[in-house]
C-alpha cells in the first residue's frame, strides 16, 4: 500500500522532471518495481519508443506534434505508443508512404536502429521506388493514393534532374573531387565546356543521397584574429 502523500508528491516530482526512469519512480514511492508498474498504468503515462522503452511520462505532459510525436532531451514519445505502432501510424497517414530515410528522420531515430521492425509490422507493404524501398499502407485505397502521390512527387524531381550525359560528367567529377564544393564542380564542367547550374548539382547529388562537403574558405588577412 503507497502511502497517499508520497504518491501524490512523486506525482509532482514526475510532472516536473517531465520524463523518469521506472526504478527511480520507484525510490519516491518506496516501493517495488512491480507495484509501480501497476501505478503507471494507473497514470496512463507513456512509454519511450527508444532508449529500450525504459523511460516514462504523464499523459498530460507531452506536447505532441502534428505526427503524435514529442521528443525530451533525447528521449522520444509518441500518442500511438510503442515503436511498431508508431511507425504503422506514421506509414498510414503519410501523403506518399515513407522509405527508411524518411521516417528516421521522423522519429529522430537512425534507420538502422528500426530497421529489423519494418519487415514485421502487419498493415504495410514494401516496395521500390525510385531507387529506394518505400513503406505504403496495405489498405487498398491508401495504397493508391499514396503509390500515385510517390509517382508523381517522383516525376517532379527527375524533371528537375540534370541530363543524363551531364548527370554522369557531374557524377565522375564528385569520384575524382570528393572532397570540393558544388560550386568548384560547375567551375571544372566549364572549363571543360559543360555549363551547369550549382543548383542542378546540387540537386543531382541530394537525389543520388550523396552530399559534397564543403571545405572551409581560406580566410584573407584582415579576416584572421590578431
Amino acid at each position: 500500500m503507497i502511502d497517499p502523500q508520497v504518491e501524490h508528491a512523486a506525482v509532482q516530482l514526475f510532472r516536473r522532471k517531465q520524463v523518469m526512469r521506472i526504478s527511480d519512480i520507484a525510490e519516491c514511492l518506496y516501493c517495488a518495481i512491480p507495484t509501480v508498474r501497476g501505478r503507471l498504468k494507473k497514470w496512463g503515462t507513456f512509454t519511450s519508443y527508444n532508449r529500450n522503452g525504459s523511460y516514462y511520462t504523464l499523459p498530460d505532459v507531452p506536447r505532441f506534434d502534428i505526427h503524435g510525436l514529442w521528443k525530451y532531451q533525447g528521449v522520444c514519445f509518441s500518442r500511438s505508443g510503442n515503436l511498431t505502432r508508431t511507425i504503422l501510424h506514421l506509414v498510414e497517414n503519410s501523403d506518399s508512404g515513407l522509405d527508411a530515410h524518411e521516417l528516421g528522420e521522423l522519429l529522430g531515430l537512425v534507420p538502422r536502429s528500426f530497421m529489423s521492425y519494418l519487415s514485421h509490422i502487419p498493415g504495410m507493404l514494401r516496395e521500390k521506388a525510385q531507387g529506394r524501398f518505400v513503406y505504403f499502407c496495405a489498405d487498398r485505397l491508401k495504397y493508391q493514393r499514396q503509390k500515385q502521390d510517390r509517382g508523381d512527387e517522383g516525376k517532379g524531381t527527375l524533371e528537375q534532374l540534370p541530363a543524363e550525359v551531364e548527370a554522369i560528367q557531374i557524377l565522375v567529377d564528385w569520384i575524382k573531387h570528393p572532397g570540393s564544393s558544388c560550386e568548384e564542380c560547375a567551375r571544372r564542367l566549364l572549363r571543360g565546356g559543360t555549363r551547369i547550374e550549382v543548383a542542378a548539382i546540387r540537386k543531382l547529388l541530394a537525389y543520388h543521397g550523396v552530399e559534397k562537403k564543403l571545405r572551409p574558405r581560406p580566410r584573407t588577412s584582415a579576416e584572421r584574429p590578431c
